[in-house]
């Protein structure tokens, strides 16, 4: 029996587009991100989250970009500050506070990101998750109900 935290229940994933033209590098694969947009911006109307995960940068710019940034402002609100790296390893991952989430930038899954880069991650990720009110202690009280 399988006895998911309320973090579980309440995380949802979303694949922003179903993948990108060969090809693209760079620039190019942010405007095609920016005009693929649809899919996130409806996932932000129906879950209202407080805690966004983004799994590249380009689809943090592709937010940002012309075509996005002021829906994404009408349903998250207006930043609080500027994004600022939450690890000095060479992979850059973000957070950045915005008037009704916290959005955090990780780089995609790949042979970079080794054990020692994601323990680099795990305190700040933690912190933006405690912040936003989800219990992360692993202590044998919270544990004993999902072992039961």
């Amino acid at each position: 029996m399988n006895h998911p935290t309320r973090l579980e229940c309440l995380t949802h994933e979303l694949v922003w587009c179903e993948g990108s033209p060969e090809g693209l590098h760079g620039p190019q694969t942010i405007r095609y991100y920016a005009k693929q947009g649809d899919r996130f911006l409806a996932a932000l109307d129906r879950y209202e989250p407080k805690v966004i995960l983004v799994l590249s940068a380009y689809l943090y710019e592709a937010m940002a970009s012309d075509e996005l940034a002021s829906a994404v402002t009408e349903r998250i609100g207006r930043a609080r500050m500027q994004p600022r790296r939450i690890t000095q390893a060479r992979l850059k991952a973000l957070h950045q506070k915005f008037e009704r989430a916290d959005l955090l930038v990780l780089p995609t899954p790949s042979k970079n990101t080794t054990d020692a880069y994601i323990k680099t991650l795990s305190a700040p990720v933690r912190d933006v998750l405690s912040a936003a009110g989800f219990e992360l202690q692993a202590t044998p009280e919270n544990l004993i109900e999902p072992a039961k």
